[in-house]
């Protein structure tokens, strides 16, 4: 455990990483980012590692990369998506929820982002590992570290659970080095619309 002078260099780093995020997207348009979704959903459709999986995944708030279209072929091809819906009675703050239709089934939920609708049930967390997840963050560096928004929540939805993680991202979002703390669940592949990192 770093210690308490550490923990706050590392929050402080962190600070940083997002804040340079953030003036890196102001410089991303809306044209980049349509054509950068479109090229991370073919690369996802075209993963080995995907091919005929079920998937856990987030409806994009609007700056992370939308993955509606590969969402929307993955249901068709009659593969399950699980989506987060806010539930305050969980540890992470989130349940996973199955969605077959993306249109209908979503509803703007916390902080306005699309989330399944209440009348749908909630998988068990004992089911999470039949799945691959793809994450978003707001920053990755070479080694696999994920930087999200300081909630934690991936990291208590994931746990200690040995399931193949993938991040997914902008190129713009990737840096040499992002802050770690123990508790920070590494990704095993980050996918933006230049290439698919591995990293284990």
């Amino acid at each position: 455990m770093p210690s308490p002078r550490e923990a706050i260099m590392l929050k402080t780093e962190k600070s940083i990483v997002r804040s340079e995020t953030a003036v890196r997207r102001k410089n991303f348009s809306l044209h980049e980012q349509e054509a950068a979704n479109a090229a991370i959903c073919r690369r996802l459709a075209d993963m080995a590692e995907l091919s005929g999986k079920d998937i856990a995944a987030y409806a994009s708030d609007g700056s992370e990369a939308d993955l509606k279209e590969f969402l929307e072929d993955t249901i068709t091809s009659g593969r399950k998506v699980i989506l987060p819906r806010s539930n305050p009675d969980t540890d992470s703050g989130y349940e996973m929820v199955e969605v077959k239709d993306l249109n209908s089934d979503l509803v703007a939920g916390k902080y306005n982002i699309p989330e399944p609708d209440k009348s749908l049930m909630a998988i068990s967390p004992e089911e999470y590992d039949r799945y691959i997840w793809l994450i978003p963050g707001v920053a990755f560096d070479t080694n696999g570290v994920r930087l999200g928004r300081g909630k934690g929540v991936y990291d208590r939805l994931l746990g200690s659970k040995q399931i193949l993680v993938i991040g997914v991202f902008y190129e713009y979002q990737k840096f040499d080095s992002v802050p770690f703390e123990p508790h920070d669940r590494k990704i095993d592949i980050a996918v933006t619309e230049k290439s698919a990192y591995r990293f284990n």
